[in-house]
């Protein structure tokens, strides 16, 4: 899983640079790395190797794999500051005592999300003062939530934003200390009520007993999509095998070829751990230097609260293995954010995310290469592949959808959907076999051991949307890019900064901009387009106040070669390899 998160992430880096610099270089404000991203490509294909991205290699290939994108990812960062901050040192050079933060949007379509930026003060020994962020001389609305040090005080402070942003929008916000008292996050208490979260996309409630969530209904509506315990962590036994998974209690041999007998329910589940246990997990400052008192530790908390965004923090144990869980609501969107800190020593096991559902699925419709694939309900828990999304789907089209950032397969039952979340055979095992004098009655490192740190964002409605679910999907990995850079006052204006977003936009909401790119030949700008919703459709793509207009089949990729002649545009439909 590590291989494959890591991939997940080196390949939405490569995308979200490969657009900006693609921009950037069509309004003259860069000159485009090409050589720099064919690299990187090469790099990301190469770990799509049958035996590196399925996961199926010796713990050399995984740490090498690892390396490797690393090293991708590391040299995309360095490409995407650089492109970006030459679009941004055009700009107004900052007031004294303002930090200016920039957020980009890297998609071809609106954007509204929270967006977290680290903001460091400038101005140390501001601990006293408030802070403000402007745009354009106006506030804007934020809350400051926990950072990832552990120091005290308001050097380095994370602020949460709801932000509303234009296609390949770059925006500007203004940060500083001002006199008056900061705002300080005030402590719940755990009740039901306080565990209800609402907002007008409806109400999610989390259980204070058993830390999972206990209902989700939708806005308007009266009745829970889910049963009690969503999204608990269940563990199946499985079998120490590296290319299939499956119930070993079902098979009489060790042997296993593509496919093995399908799980009948799991075999074990994470409960909410206790006092002691969450102390003893996360000892306390409060426990250790405030002698006289008992443990503070409380499995369930709120860690924070405020006008825009909750977070419900719940730990949960199973023998050697804990995972500890951030509920991540934002009151303005209604957006529910699962973030799973997993702390997985299990061996020969697979770990899943059991979703009970309140009404009886009429299929599953899952994300696949450019489309979407729809199956039938199983009776067992049968693993069935996808993408970044899954979703459970009724007779009457409601819906209850799980976004990730690494999963890569599901299981519907009549009553269940689970999410896969990792596995841990041996290393390269084809099941073991008893006595082989040279991989039996010896230790065998396993897959996925140790810390890993995973995101979902789930979504509902009463009529399933694939290209909503898609654009959450890019908004969780390739979330806006949040940067700090001082302008200066030597350089013109970027014509990308001066568009104000919008720059390149398609007209239809069910066609998605999926590449923007130079040319291999020649000064056109390639820009791929797929259609989201399964029927044939004409739109407008528009550039700089100029559109051209293309035809999309259900499910279909459209790609476009962009070239201008004087002030006129073309519009030239390639094949996927640009006719080369």
């Amino acid at each position: 899983s590590r291989v494959k998160r890591a991939h997940r992430a080196a390949e939405h880096l490569m995308l979200q640079t490969e657009r900006l610099a693609a921009l950037a270089w069509w309004c003259g404000d860069a000159e485009y790395p090409a050589d720099a991203l064919d690299a990187c490509w090469r790099d990301i294909l190469f770990c799509e190797f049958h035996d590196i991205l399925p996961g199926s290699g010796v713990p050399r290939a995984e740490q090498d794999s690892l390396a490797l994108l690393g090293g991708v990812r590391d040299r995309l960062r360095r490409l995407r500051f650089d492109t970006v901050s030459r679009l941004a040192r055009g700009e107004k050079p900052a007031r004294e005592g303002e930090v200016p933060l920039f957020v980009t949007n890297p998609h071809g379509f609106a954007v509204n999300q929270p967006v977290e930026v680290d903001y460091v003060v400038s101005t140390l020994g501001g601990n006293d003062k408030a802070i403000r962020l402007r745009r354009g001389g106006r506030d804007v609305p934020f809350q400051r939530i926990s950072s990832d040090h552990n120091l005290g005080g308001q050097d380095v402070v994370r602020l949460v934003v709801p932000l509303e942003l234009e296609p390949f929008e770059i925006r500007r916000l203004d940060a500083s200390l001002v006199e008056g008292k900061p705002m300080l996050p005030q402590p719940l208490k755990i009740t039901r009520d306080a565990l209800r979260l609402k907002s007008k996309h409806g109400t999610v409630q989390i259980s204070p007993r058993t830390g999972l969530i206990d209902a989700i209904i939708p806005a308007g509506g009266r009745d829970s999509l889910v049963r009690p315990n969503a999204m608990q962590p269940v563990l199946f036994e499985d079998l120490d095998h590296s290319w299939t998974c499956g119930d070993p209690s079902q098979m009489n041999k060790p042997q296993a070829w593509s496919q093995a007998p399908a799980w009948k329910k799991p075999h074990a589940s994470f409960r909410l751990a206790t006092r002691q246990e969450t102390a003893a997990i996360s000892p306390l400052a409060t426990d250790k230097w405030k002698p006289g008192r008992q443990s503070v530790a409380e499995p369930v908390r709120i860690i924070e609260h405020g006008e825009l965004r909750t977070t419900v923090e719940a730990l949960f144990v199973c023998d050697a293995s804990f995972i500890n869980r951030h509920y991540v609501f934002c009151r303005v969107t209604g957006r529910l954010e699962v973030r799973d800190r997993v702390m997985f020593n299990h061996r020969d096991r697979m770990l899943k995310l059991a979703i009970p559902l309140r009404f009886s699925p009429d299929h599953s419709r899952s994300e696949s290469l450019y489309s979407v694939v729809r199956r039938e309900p199983t009776k067992h828990y049968e693993d069935r592949h996808h993408q970044r999304w899954v979703a459970a789907v009724a007779d009457d089209g409601a819906y209850l959808a799980v976004v990730n950032d690494g999963s890569f397969a599901h299981c519907l039952t009549r009553d269940t959907l689970a999410v896969n979340v990792m596995r841990s055979p041996a290393y390269a095992s084809f099941v073991i076999q008893p006595d082989d004098p040279y991989n039996d009655r010896r230790f065998a490192p396993r897959h996925d051991q140790g810390e890993h740190e995973v995101r979902y964002v789930m979504d509902w409605g009463g009529r399933i949307d694939e290209g909503r679910l898609t654009r959450l999907a890019d908004g969780l990995n390739a979330e806006p890019y949040a940067f700090s850079y001082y302008p200066g006052s030597a350089y013109r204006r970027s014509k990308l900064m001066a568009t104000g977003g919008g720059l390149l936009s398609v007209s239809a909401d069910n066609v998605r901009i999926v590449a923007v790119k130079r040319a291999e030949r020649g000064d056109g700008l390639v820009v791929r387009l797929q259609e989201m919703a399964g029927r044939a459709t004409r739109c407008r793509l528009r550039t700089a106040g100029r559109s051209v207009s293309a035809d999309l089949p259900a499910w279909g990729l459209v790609t476009l070669k962009l070239k201008r002649r004087g002030r006129s545009l073309r519009a030239e439909a390639v094949s996927l390899v640009e006719d080369l």
